[in-house]
């Protein structure tokens, strides 16, 4: 945990001077028991009022001054630790913003949301509550043993042993108490996660009838983080009340002590700043283990939110080769390229290549590896064995900023942001109103021309005011708003009407002569065109070449084509003839 200290940055300052407010304010509290003892010793035989009313101001001075130095202390251990909050998330998020694909897969989405938020709240807690009133704990129970050998070394070695003993249980109940609580966070991310699939899929999920079975689940799976929570719960409850047994014992002690020594210097003066300076520990030691339960929750937290500032960040992210030679005859070469997301291979011996200004066609069913495929030419991923080259360099030797400013892709699930239409295309990228209107031109995104905003028409969270196909030629025209090199279409038209993807195709065609062009699709009427086209079936490509070849040499590809286009005549003996 003391790693992430680091994030308290410029307002050290606050916490320090929070520390010192508290610590100030415990030495001045140290001494009232020793005033009242004095007071008490020498109005035992004879009361003067004078005496009184100068000792019981002094202590009503202390208070006051108590009483402001709390109220500063309060303040810098507010602004430390909000601090603190801010520098970890930011440092969280954009660290998640520089991991790879595989990085992102290895933690998952629900995990990553629970840390960025939950986790970093308790470690922001642990700072507020440290610079508050950690130290002053310690200070106390330090300040009041050095008070009573002052007093009577006699009695000291009581105190001792009672600190020794609760020091000892609170760290064992730690211990233990840490690894349960890393349980309860694990559970926490599966309740994220549950929720995140119904809320996202929740007309699935109501067309499919499935609410009753849904809620049993989430039911199950809230079940599963109570009662974690309340195993955690029950063993650190422990703390609190072993604490107040040894502390209770030790003031016994205290007045066993004083009665078998009986001797004559331990006055009832001196015996009540004894059993004051034991509540100021047994208050302490109260505070210490409510702090230890808060720690033993927020070591859980920082050993999660380390496992994310330790995955290394994406290979040459902000290094590696930052020019191409366009003149190269291939803008995309894959060599022999084998490729899994763990030991099992969804990519088996991939090998082709594809001129500059050449459109491949990819098709296949689902699950056949075609998305995989395509992720690896942004290198999103990096292949496990084998090579992709685009424009004749590796993408592994890439700067990747540089290598995603010139590849687009338009994914298959379209991700529009709020805001309006035109900051949606921009995407942050300064762009002008002409190249985002041309980008949506030629997208066929003609449903903005008839808005009376225009690009700046508003679209709502999760973009629930525009249709499905909408949505994509909004993604295909951020894509194209970037003046790509390459630009790869991930079956992002899967919601577009023939008429309207035919246009799409033919627009690129005459807007962008010279792009590039990658295009996934499960359909053949959306490849057909291409001058290249790639059948994969489980990872493997099973045939390649042009439409035309493809009929005659693969049967995998004729099957689609067929099925999709029942009414369609083949000269099936020339098919078998070729075949043969």
């Amino acid at each position: 945990m003391k790693n992430l200290f680091k994030f308290l940055g410029r307002n050290k300052k606050s916490a320090i001077l929070g520390l010192a407010s508290k610590f100030i304010e415990t030495i001045l509290e140290l001494f009232l028991p020793l005033i009242m003892a004095d007071l008490i010793e020498k109005t035992s035989s004879q009361i003067e009022i004078k005496l009184i009313l100068v000792n019981g101001f002094l202590m009503l001075g202390i208070i006051l001054i108590n009483i402001a130095l709390a109220i500063f202390g309060q303040y810098f251990a507010t602004k430390a630790s909000t601090s603190f909050g801010k520098s970890l998330r930011d440092a969280l998020f954009n660290h998640i913003n520089k991991l790879s694909y595989s990085g992102i897969d290895n933690i998952g989405v629900p995990s990553l949301i629970t840390r960025l938020t939950s986790d970093t709240s308790a470690l922001q807690n642990v700072v507020f509550m440290t610079v508050r009133v950690g130290l002053r704990a310690p200070f106390v129970a330090i300040g009041a043993i050095i008070m009573v050998i002052i007093i009577d070394p006699i009695i000291a070695p009581v105190f001792l042993g009672i600190i020794a003993l609760v020091v000892l249980s609170v760290i064992l109940l730690s211990k233990k108490s840490s690894k349960i609580y890393k349980a309860v966070r694990k559970k926490l991310d599966r309740i994220v996660s549950v929720t995140s699939e119904n809320v996202t899929g929740v007309r699935v999920v109501r067309a499919n009838s499935r609410r009753s079975a849904e809620i049993e689940r989430f039911s199950i799976t809230a079940d599963e983080y109570k009662k974690s929570s309340l195993i955690a719960a029950r063993f650190t409850s422990l703390l609190h009340p072993i604490s107040l047994l040894v502390v209770q014992t030790g003031v016994l002690g205290i007045l066993v002590v004083a009665g078998l020594t009986n001797n004559p210097s331990i006055s009832s003066a001196k015996l009540t700043a004894f059993v004051t300076y034991m509540m100021q520990i047994l208050f302490a030691i109260i505070v210490l283990t409510n702090l230890a339960n808060i720690f033993v929750r927020a070591t859980a937290s920082s050993q999660r939110i380390n496992e994310i500032l330790e995955l290394n960040p994406s290979p040459a992210l902000d290094d590696g080769i930052t020019t191409i030679d366009e003149n190269n005859e291939y803008a995309i070469e894959f060599d022999n390229v084998h490729f899994g997301y763990s030991s099992e291979n969804v990519l088996t011996n991939i090998s082709f290549k594809i001129k500059k200004g050449e459109t491949l066609g990819i098709l296949g069913g689902t699950g056949s590896g075609k998305t995989s495929l395509v992720n690896l030419i942004p290198a999103f991923y990096f292949p496990k064995k084998g090579s992709v080259k685009i424009f004749g360099v590796d993408t592994r030797l890439f700067n990747l900023k540089f290598l995603r400013s010139f590849v687009s892709v338009a994914p298959q699930k379209a991700i529009i942001s709020s805001g309006t239409v035109r900051d949606g295309i921009a995407f942050g990228r300064d762009l002008s109103d002409a190249t985002i209107l041309s980008a949506l031109k030629v997208a066929k995104a003609s449903f903005i021309n008839s808005s009376p905003e225009g690009i700046y028409k508003q679209i709502s969270r999760d973009a629930h005011n525009i249709s499905g196909g909408q949505k994509q030629r909004l993604s295909i025209a951020r894509a194209i708003a970037a003046n790509p090199k390459i630009l790869i279409l991930d079956d992002a038209g899967s919601a577009l009407d023939y008429a309207t993807d035919r246009a799409l195709s033919n627009s690129l065609s005459e807007f962008y002569p010279g792009l590039t062009k990658v295009l996934v699709s499960q359909r053949v009427f959306a490849v057909r065109q291409s001058d290249v086209i790639i059948m994969i079936e489980a990872g493997t490509i099973v045939g390649i070449g042009t439409h035309d070849t493809l009929l005659q040499t693969c049967v995998s590809y004729r099957e689609v084509y067929t099925s999709q286009t029942p009414n369609t005549d083949i000269n099936m003996t020339e098919v078998v003839q070729s075949d043969n």
